[in-house]
């Protein structure tokens, strides 16, 4: 049972640190416009959400609007700036 205390909750360290990661991505891709790189990200993001949460739709709800700044092509010259071969998706 010990070990197993704390294989999860290395688990959980890990989940977490991934989160905050893809966050601070998702921040810096918004603050410089780049819709493309924000929309995976949040793709991603919603991986580690509940189905049927409140995060889950809000997240959805802001991959919406960046759908619809994609379709107008809103700030192309910004588009994958922030997850280019120097910052990777991954």
């Amino acid at each position: 049972d010990n070990t197993e205390f704390y294989l999860e909750r290395d688990r959980a360290a890990r989940r977490q640190q991934e989160i905050d990661r893809l966050e601070a991505r998702l921040f810096t891709a918004s603050e410089q416009r780049d819709w493309v790189c924000a929309a995976a990200t949040i793709d991603e993001l919603i991986t580690y959400t509940q189905p049927a949460s409140f995060e889950r739709r809000n997240l959805q709800g802001r991959r919406g609007e960046l759908a619809g700044l994609m379709d107008a092509r809103a700030n192309l010259e910004s588009w994958s700036t922030v997850c280019s071969p120097t910052g990777p998706l991954y």
